[in-house]
Protein backbone atom coordinates (compact mmCIF):
# COMPACT_ATOMS: atom_id res chain seq x y z
CA UNK A 1 0.00 0.00 0.00
CA UNK A 2 0.82 3.95 -0.85
CA UNK A 3 1.07 5.78 2.43
CA UNK A 4 2.50 9.40 3.48
CA UNK A 5 5.72 9.77 5.63
CA UNK A 6 6.79 12.92 7.59
CA UNK A 7 10.72 12.98 6.78
CA UNK A 8 12.54 15.63 9.30
CA UNK A 9 15.18 16.82 7.28
CA UNK A 10 18.49 18.09 9.58
CA UNK A 11 19.24 21.10 6.84
CA UNK A 12 16.28 21.75 5.19
CA UNK A 13 12.51 21.88 5.48
CA UNK A 14 10.43 18.94 6.75
CA UNK A 15 9.32 16.87 3.24
CA UNK A 16 6.25 14.76 2.96
CA UNK A 17 7.12 11.59 1.23
CA UNK A 18 5.01 8.77 -0.25
CA UNK A 19 6.20 5.39 1.29
CA UNK A 20 5.40 1.74 0.38
CA UNK A 21 3.95 -0.31 3.26
CA UNK A 22 3.64 -4.32 2.90
CA UNK A 23 0.03 -4.94 2.94
CA UNK A 24 0.82 -8.34 4.20
CA UNK A 25 2.46 -7.40 7.48
CA UNK A 26 2.27 -3.53 7.11
CA UNK A 27 5.56 -2.55 7.93
CA UNK A 28 7.34 0.01 5.75
CA UNK A 29 9.34 -1.27 2.11
CA UNK A 30 12.68 0.10 3.49
CA UNK A 31 14.48 -0.70 -0.07
CA UNK A 32 13.12 -1.42 -3.71
CA UNK A 33 15.34 -5.00 -3.34
CA UNK A 34 13.25 -5.94 -0.31
CA UNK A 35 10.01 -5.80 -2.03
CA UNK A 36 7.35 -6.63 -4.75
CA UNK A 37 4.33 -6.03 -6.31
CA UNK A 38 1.39 -8.86 -6.57
CA UNK A 39 -1.29 -8.98 -8.89
CA UNK A 40 -4.18 -11.67 -10.13
CA UNK A 41 -4.09 -12.20 -13.63
CA UNK A 42 -8.19 -13.20 -14.65
CA UNK A 43 -7.88 -17.09 -16.56
CA UNK A 44 -10.67 -17.63 -18.88
CA UNK A 45 -13.99 -15.87 -18.46
CA UNK A 46 -12.86 -14.78 -14.93
CA UNK A 47 -13.62 -11.20 -14.50
CA UNK A 48 -10.32 -8.74 -14.22
CA UNK A 49 -9.54 -8.08 -10.21
CA UNK A 50 -7.60 -5.51 -10.53
CA UNK A 51 -6.00 -5.29 -6.76
CA UNK A 52 -2.61 -4.84 -6.63
CA UNK A 53 -0.28 -5.33 -3.06
CA UNK A 54 2.45 -4.64 -1.98
CA UNK A 55 4.41 -6.95 0.17
CA UNK A 56 8.26 -8.03 1.30
CA UNK A 57 9.57 -10.87 -0.45
CA UNK A 58 11.99 -13.82 0.53
CA UNK A 59 15.59 -12.09 1.09
CA UNK A 60 18.39 -14.52 1.86
CA UNK A 61 18.19 -16.00 4.89
CA UNK A 62 14.38 -15.73 6.13
CA UNK A 63 12.56 -18.74 6.34
CA UNK A 64 8.90 -17.35 4.87
CA UNK A 65 8.47 -13.64 3.43
CA UNK A 66 5.37 -11.65 3.08
CA UNK A 67 4.51 -12.47 -0.43
CA UNK A 68 4.51 -16.34 0.09
CA UNK A 69 2.30 -15.68 2.67
CA UNK A 70 0.09 -13.51 1.41
CA UNK A 71 -0.01 -15.36 -2.03
CA UNK A 72 -1.51 -18.57 0.20
CA UNK A 73 -3.78 -16.71 2.03
CA UNK A 74 -5.92 -15.59 -0.99
CA UNK A 75 -5.32 -18.23 -3.57
CA UNK A 76 -8.49 -18.66 -5.50
CA UNK A 77 -9.83 -20.68 -8.69
CA UNK A 78 -9.68 -18.72 -12.17
CA UNK A 79 -6.85 -16.61 -11.58
CA UNK A 80 -2.95 -16.83 -11.83
CA UNK A 81 -0.61 -15.13 -9.66
CA UNK A 82 1.52 -12.02 -10.99
CA UNK A 83 4.11 -10.59 -9.35
CA UNK A 84 6.93 -7.82 -10.17
CA UNK A 85 10.41 -6.76 -8.46
CA UNK A 86 9.34 -3.15 -7.05
CA UNK A 87 12.26 -1.64 -8.57
CA UNK A 88 10.13 -2.26 -11.73
CA UNK A 89 7.31 -0.72 -10.78
CA UNK A 90 8.79 2.80 -10.97
CA UNK A 91 9.95 2.56 -14.21
CA UNK A 92 6.75 1.67 -15.27
CA UNK A 93 4.90 4.29 -13.43
CA UNK A 94 7.05 7.09 -15.19
CA UNK A 95 6.56 5.43 -18.34
CA UNK A 96 2.67 4.89 -17.78
CA UNK A 97 2.36 8.49 -17.03
CA UNK A 98 4.15 10.23 -19.34
CA UNK A 99 6.77 11.81 -17.23
CA UNK A 100 9.98 13.39 -18.82
CA UNK A 101 12.95 11.33 -17.01
CA UNK A 102 14.98 14.09 -17.68
CA UNK A 103 13.29 16.37 -15.52
CA UNK A 104 12.81 13.76 -12.94
CA UNK A 105 16.63 13.24 -12.44
CA UNK A 106 16.99 16.80 -12.27
CA UNK A 107 14.74 17.47 -9.59
CA UNK A 108 15.27 14.28 -7.26
CA UNK A 109 18.70 12.70 -8.34
CA UNK A 110 20.96 13.31 -5.12
CA UNK A 111 23.53 15.33 -6.74
CA UNK A 112 26.34 12.69 -7.14
CA UNK A 113 24.35 10.94 -9.37
CA UNK A 114 22.43 13.97 -10.83
CA UNK A 115 25.96 15.25 -11.58
CA UNK A 116 27.61 12.01 -13.14
CA UNK A 117 24.20 11.42 -15.53
CA UNK A 118 24.17 15.17 -16.20
CA UNK A 119 27.65 17.16 -15.64
CA UNK A 120 27.16 20.75 -15.03
CA UNK A 121 28.38 23.33 -17.57
CA UNK A 122 31.89 24.71 -16.79
CA UNK A 123 32.07 27.79 -14.28
CA UNK A 124 28.26 27.39 -13.57
CA UNK A 125 27.54 25.05 -9.89
CA UNK A 126 24.05 24.05 -9.83
CA UNK A 127 21.91 23.31 -6.76
CA UNK A 128 19.79 20.47 -6.16
CA UNK A 129 15.87 20.23 -6.28
CA UNK A 130 15.73 20.14 -2.34
CA UNK A 131 18.25 23.01 -1.90
CA UNK A 132 16.06 25.27 -4.36
CA UNK A 133 12.98 24.55 -2.22
CA UNK A 134 14.60 25.25 1.32
CA UNK A 135 16.04 28.70 0.04
CA UNK A 136 12.20 29.55 -1.09
CA UNK A 137 10.98 28.19 1.96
Amino acid sequence: MLQIELRHQKNGPDLWAPVFVCDWCGKKIERAEEGMYQFWMSVGDAPHDPTLVTTHKIIEGQRAACNHLWEKAYEHEGYLHGWIDMANLMGYLINNLHMDWKKLVEEFAPKAVYNELIPPKKGKPRKTYYEEIGKRI
